[in-house]
Parts: C-alpha cells; structure tokens; sequence
C-alpha cells in the first residue's frame, strides 16, 4: 500500500560504527572515525538549515520543503500546498517562521515551488545530478513528521539508496511519480516535500510517498523521493507561475519478442511522426538515457515538461538515426485546469479523482503554528505577490518575467517605429534580393518572381505564405509586433519558463503569444536577453517556421537581427542577410 506524506520533528544523529577488527583500534583509527562522524554531523547541520517546515496559515496541514536559492524559492510537494492556498507559514531551524506564496505547481509530478519572504540570503541546498546516485550508497532524510519538531528543528534520519528508477501509479493522471528514488531512511506523514541528501549535503530527491503497514500510517521501510533532475528540468517552468503539466511523446512503445523496445503506435498528428518515428522502430534512447524496457522509458519521460524538445534515438534496418521531438502535453489545457482549479463557475465538475491522505496525523496545535486565519495574517506586501488567474498557480511572477523580457521593447504608442510600416531589405542565400514590409495589420514579401501579401481579414493560420518557408510572413510580422511593444495589443501573451533552443543542455526563456488562432514561442538568450530564435505555428499539428536571428546591429535605437535562417521542420528554407531595415520613416512593397 502506498501513501503521502507531509508534516515535521528536530535534529536526532545516531552513528553507528561497527568493527570487526583482526586488531583493536589504534589511536589514529579513532581519531579518524571521530573526524569522520564530526563531518558527517557539519554536513547534517549545514543541510538542515536549508529544510523547511511547511504550515497552513489556519495551522490544520503542513509538511516540509527544502530551500534552493538566497532569495527564498522552495521546493516542495503539491500535496502538501493544495490544502495551504496562495499563503503558508515556513519555519526553519533559526526558530523563525517567515511569510510565504505559492509560485508554481506541477500536479502531476507532485512538486510545488513556494517563496520565503524576508531575506534575500536564505540557507539552500544544492540540487544534485540525480543520475549518478547509486544502489547502497549513503543517504539521509530531513523533515517534520508527526509534527515533533515544536521548536522548528527537524528531524534527521539516515539509510541508504535501496533502490532507485521506481515507479509508483498515479491517482488518475495526477501524483504520478516516475523515475524515483527508493531509500529505508525512515520517512513518515509530514516528512512530504522534504529533501533527500546525499552524504555531502545535496539534495538528490524530495520525499512525498512512503509503503505503510496495513493497519497504521508508519513507515515499513520503503519510501520514495521525486528524483532531483525531474525537479531542476521543471523548475524553469514553475517559476513562471503557472500550472505546468507532463509530456508524452505522442507515441506508444511495448516489447518486441526479442526484447527490444519498439514504437506501437505513433499518432500522425504529433511531432514524433513528423520528426520519423514509424511502427517497429526500436527506441534506442530518449533525454539521453537508454531505454532497456517500456517501464524505463516511462521512466525517462516522466521527468521531462510538456514543450520540451528531446532527443530521440531509434534503429530501423540496422541503421541508427536521431532526431529531436517536442513532446506534446499529458493533458489538454483546459483539462489540466480542470483537475487542479476545479471547472469554471457553472461548469459542472469532473469525476473526482482520488485524494491523497491529508497528512495530518496529530493535531497542528502542537506545533509553533500561527493563529487561526484572519484577514491580516499576512502583511500587504506579501499578499501583493499573488494575482489570481485561471490556468496559473501565481500570475504575479509570470507577469514579472514578462516585464522582463518584453521592457527593452515596449515603446510609445506614438512612436514612429510603432505607428510606420517598416521596410525590410535582404539578400537570400540564393542571392536574390527580397524585400518584406511589416506594420500595424500589414505583411507583404516582395521577391523577384511574386508579392504575397497577409489577408488580415481571413483567417491567418490558412496563409503560411511564401510556399516552403511554413509562414514566414506570419512569424516576421509577430516578430515586428513584438520589436514595437505591441504583441499584447494582437493576442494573448505568456511567459512559459525555461526550455531548450535546440542544443537539450541549452535552456532559454521563452515566451508564448498569439494572433488569432496562430501561437508563436520567441527564445531568448537567459544572459543577453535577445531574441534568439522563433517559432510560429500556423496549425499545431504542423511543422512551424522556425526564424534563427543572429548577428544584431543598432538601428534607431533598436536592436536588431542582420542575419534570419529559416527553416521549416526538418527543411531550411532560406537564410537572409539583411542589407537595411527603414524602421523609422515607414516604407512599402510596390506592386
């Protein structure tokens, strides 16, 4: 039987030096052993301080967390914040309990990010690669279960690593935990969301699910924490506020009987199918880790976001070929909302999906909690860090890194550079000179043979003009908009997080915008800040065009790309130097 976790307890250290020696112990021996137990215990004390108690602001529910970065982001386990709402009450080991907000959510992955209020220099810990953790290695567990922590100093347990790449079914679609780490650290209610180290104080997983004796809520020995590497590849997208959801690759695999894992179905819509993947073909690796069996892939694909491009390698008649696929979502939009929001007002509501255990074994009131909840609990500058909206855990931080991002090119209303038609010059790989003329509701190409102009009365997703490029015109004139401040004025327009370009260790923030029924993802370099690469899907179920700029250059006080290389799926299609851009007089395409 399976259950969660999620609550709190102080420091307790027990070592253990066995000996079975062929001679008694010199002096040396001990003070080496003793050297080594004083590390071990600066290792725990280090990383305690970094461990959060997590409490509901009515102090009914809580659980623990784990600190990541100085300026207070923390991680825990959605089960945990469900009960909690936009605020908390944190305790850590200084005997202080600081304000905190909920900031992003991945239900199905049971991770939620929270941020501490009141410092800029909290205590972290380090997330480790948790591929390299190892069967039987030391490991030791920090949290707050059964609520015996009453002066905030958690709990500390050692074991070892007793297995790891588990799998534990979700309830539903939601709490599924793949790719875990198993240990027989004793973990119980209210340890959830509490970090898993390793014997140098990183963190290689955070505890949310412990096996229990049929008769009572105690650990039999078997927990499990959400690998660390699932929760740094998500934590890009959960500081962006949102409720993020899970990736499928759009394809099915199963057994051949030889052993091999091979594709059972692809579905023709997906990016998978259009990236290659056919029936039959043996899944040699995905994310870059072999793929032995069907319940290791489901492994491996279960640490990934949706969005996310992997590679993918596969053998089809003795040949090997790789590819890159962007996986698909676990879940629509709209359903995912559905599951963790409720339906919208006057909806009806789906069937219930099972509940986890609430985590709260003995009564809060033991603990440090604050008073019952009253409409001051929480200073104004705390509650000013929360906006509600449909779709988002936190819409204030998604509404930050907008800020971010978009301020270099948010412009006057009057200004010329918003208000003209700009004048595009380029030469094309093939040495033709083209011209492109983009402005409020105008988008026309101009090459040697044809003019093609944007219809903005007709729907645009059925213009991918010109033929080959995918809508080269659509993804420049949303790249004017966005240069001029005006993509908010044309569509809707988010912050998604952190994602891969194209190189899979290379993570760059990316914002969503649409126009009309045409979505556009716009890269950018996390240190520089520019635009580096655009992806505008005319249909979803199709190859987008994709726009690489490089090679920027100030024009009137803009700064601006003199190098396009355009593709359209697997297909360049051109690559354009630009030899002038009349951004501030307006020009035009003669016909």
């Amino acid at each position: 039987m399976t259950s969660y976790l999620g609550i709190k307890i102080p420091l307790i250290l027990i070592a253990i030096v066995a000996f079975t020696p062929q001679r008694a112990p010199s002096n040396d021996d001990v003070a080496a052993l003793l050297k080594l137990q004083e590390q071990r215990i600066q290792t725990i004390m280090t990383a305690r301080a970094a461990t959060v108690a997590v409490f509901s602001a009515d102090g009914r529910g809580g659980g623990s967390g784990v600190l990541i970065s100085p300026d207070g982001f923390a991680v825990t386990n959605y089960h945990v914040v469900k009960p909690c709402g936009p605020f908390m009450k944190c305790g850590l080991d200084d005997g202080v309990v600081y304000d905190a907000v909920i900031v992003g959510i991945d239900a199905t992955g049971d991770v939620a990010l929270i941020k501490l209020q009141g410092r800029d220099d909290f205590p972290t810990a380090e997330l480790a690669d948790s591929n390299q953790v190892q069967l039987g290695q030391p490991c030791f567990a920090i949290g707050n279960p059964f609520l015996l922590a009453t002066n905030l100093q958690p709990t500390v347990t050692w074991g070892l690593v007793s297995g790891i790449h588990r799998y534990q079914e979700p309830s539903g679609t939601l709490l599924e935990y793949t790719d875990c780490i198993q240990t027989d650290a004793a973990i119980n209610p209210g340890n959830s969301g509490g970090p898993l180290f390793n014997d140098r104080g990183q963190v290689i997983g955070i505890n949310g699910r412990i096996s229990l004796e049929k008769r009572g809520r105690v650990n039999v020995g078997v927990g499990y924490a959400i690998s660390s590497n699932q929760v740094k590849h998500f934590m890009g997208y959960l500081k962006s506020g949102r409720l993020v959801d899970h990736a499928t690759l759009g394809a099915t695999v199963t057994s051949s009987e030889d052993d091999r894992v091979i594709i059972g179905d692809v579905l023709q819509s997906s990016d998978a199918y259009r990236r290659g993947l056919r029936y039959d073909d043996e899944l040699v690796s995905f994310g870059g880790r072999r793929i032995d069996t069907p319940n290791g892939f489901k492994n491996v694909l279960g640490i990934f976001p949706k969005g996310w491009r992997i590679p993918v390698k596969i053998r089809r008649d003795g040949k090997t070929l790789t590819t890159s696929v962007r996986l698909a979502g676990l879940h629509s939009d709209q359903e995912l909302i559905d599951l963790v929001q409720g339906p919208a007002q006057g909806e009806s509501r789906p069937e219930e999906l099972p509940e986890p255990n609430p985590e709260n074994p003995k009564p809060l009131e033991e603990a440090p909690a604050p008073a019952p909840d009253k409409p001051d609990l929480f200073p104004e500058e705390v509650k000013a860090q929360f906006v509600a909206r449909r779709g988002y855990a936190n819409y204030f931080f998604n509404q930050q890194h907008q800020k971010r991002l978009i301020q270099g090119y948010e412009l006057d209303e009057a200004d010329p550079l918003v208000t003209n038609t700009w004048k595009v010059t380029a030469t094309t790989s093939k040495g033709e000179v083209v011209e492109l003329a983009l402005g409020p509701e105008v988008a026309a190409w101009q090459s040697p043979s044809d003019v093609q102009i944007l219809d903005f009365e007709n729907d645009l997703s059925d213009q991918r003009l010109p033929e080959g490029s995918g809508g080269l015109l659509l993804a420049a004139y949303h790249w004017q908009r966005l240069s001029v401040g005006q993509s908010r004025k044309v569509g809707e327009v988010t912050y998604v997080g952190l994602a891969p370009r194209g190189n899979f260790d290379q993570l760059e923030d990316v914002l969503s915008a649409t126009l009309q029924s045409v979505k556009s993802l716009f890269f950018f370099d996390p240190i520089s800040g520019r635009l580096t690469r655009l992806e505008s899907y005319g249909d979803l179920s199709a190859d987008p065009c994709v726009i690489e700029f490089g090679d920027y250059r100030e024009v009137d006080g803009l700064v601006l790309p003199y190098q396009w290389q355009i593709s359209n799926g697997d297909q360049a299609y051109q690559t354009l130097t630009i030899q002038s851009y009349q951004v501030g007089t307006g020009g035009g395409i003669n016909q």
